[in-house]
């Protein structure tokens, strides 16, 4: 199957972790797509589907002798996919016939326009559009060679022959490393481009350290002052207050005989406390490494405190299944509910930046309930020594 570079390198969904400003907080400006295709897609259905400010929007129509319509409402210009007669799933079987493009929506008037299907039209809108065709451009070179190496490895692949595939493989990691190069080229020249931060934010997926704070104050006031702006400054200032030094966020939640648990009754002994949701990709060396870790600073007055979050597919009752299979023989608390597909919900999930993404995310706290290590690295065999280390 033929890789294509942009899309490996631009999310197919805006991550909600930390939902702070609501989308009726943001100016809703008004789009419209106007489509002119083939007019052999006369009576098929299109699909559009982008995220306005976070939140997920489908929405349809029905292709007239190749024309259609779209008309909607955004804030932050959208990453968006637009589909003529998509299939109910999409299977490795079918995926190179799928009618379908990728684009972006700004406010204002979009054309989608040519003799065939949306795969091969031309899509012009506003800015974000036009920079995000400027960037394709770029790419051209890298994904011609990429295709190009594809087609060699799959003969080398009928003739068995490995030394060439392995290098042919090595070439095409070399071709991969020239698009980091491409973007950081491009957001370093377009600071007042949404397509940049919204580069920036792929690469940064997840947690935010403090310290690639001094990039992002690099993008234009502008840009910074978006939805997803506001929403990445304040990962950074929740970052600011979990840094170490700082009083960790009370909770109070219930372990395993539903008696409730505040932080602040472990006043007076160290703690080491795990916020994590159960069965992600490494979860058998993070389970073990926890029991490293408790083993290391069980002689230094500390209390190990793993807390529970479920998935909406997982009964309750896993909770204690889990327990059981990671061998967690210590305090263990759960907040069964307090993230979502969308965020943050409960208090103590909203107060250490929780969500599935960021997961697992551990902190180290003093006697004196203030944050000795924040941001740690969970499946790193060396921590458990090192934050032994930090305890006096």
């Amino acid at each position: 199957m033929i890789i294509n570079i942009l899309k490996i390198k631009i999310r197919l969904a805006i991550t909600l972790s930390l939902l702070l400003f609501s989308v009726a907080a943001f100016s809703q400006n008004k789009f419209t797509i106007k489509g002119q295709l083939s007019p052999e897609i006369n009576g098929k259905k299109i699909l559009l589907s982008y995220k306005n400010n976070g939140v997920s929007v489908e929405d349809s129509t029905t292709a007239e002798m190749g024309k259609f319509m779209f008309k909607g409402l955004i804030g932050d210009p959208a990453y968006a996919r637009i589909s003529v007669d998509p299939p109910a799933m999409t299977t490795m079987q079918n995926v190179k016939s799928i009618d379908v493009r990728d684009f972006f929506i700004d406010a204002g008037e979009i054309s989608v326009t040519g003799p065939g299907g949306v795969k091969t039209a031309v899509i012009k809108g506003g800015k974000t559009q036009g920079d995000y065709q400027r960037r394709f451009e770029l790419y051209k070179p890298v994904q011609a060679r990429v295709d190009s190496l594809n087609t060699l490895i799959g003969g080398y692949k009928e003739k068995g022959d490995t030394k060439a595939m392995d290098a042919a493989r090595l070439e095409m990691n070399a071709e991969y490393a020239k698009t980091g190069k491409i973007d950081s080229n491009f957001i370093k020249e377009n600071p007042n481009s949404f397509l940049s931060l919204d580069i920036w934010r792929s690469k940064h997926r997840g947690t935010l350290r403090s310290n690639f704070e001094p990039e992002f104050k690099k993008f234009s006031p502008a840009i910074r002052n978006t939805f997803a702006g506001k929403e990445i400054q304040a990962k950074f200032d929740l970052a600011k207050k979990l840094a170490p030094g700082q009083l960790a966020p009370e909770f109070k939640l219930k372990d395993t005989a539903g008696n409730e648990v505040s932080l602040s009754t472990l006043r007076g002994r160290n703690v080491f406390v795990c916020f994590y949701a159960p069965d992600f990709m490494n979860y058998d060396a993070f389970a073990f490494n926890l029991g490293r870790i408790n083993r290391a600073l069980k002689e230094k007055n500390t209390a190990m405190v793993t807390v529970y979050y479920g998935y909406a597919d997982r009964p309750d009752s896993y909770w204690m299944e889990t327990i059981k299979r990671s061998n967690f023989n210590w305090m263990n608390l759960n907040d069964i509910g307090g993230v979502n597909d969308a965020g943050s919900v409960s208090p103590t999930a909203k107060a250490y930046g929780l969500t599935y993404y960021t997961m697992p995310s551990a902190l180290l706290i003093d006697t004196n309930g203030k944050i000795l290590a924040s941001q740690l690295k969970l499946n790193d065999t060396g921590l458990a020594q090192e934050l032994a280390q930090l305890i006096k």
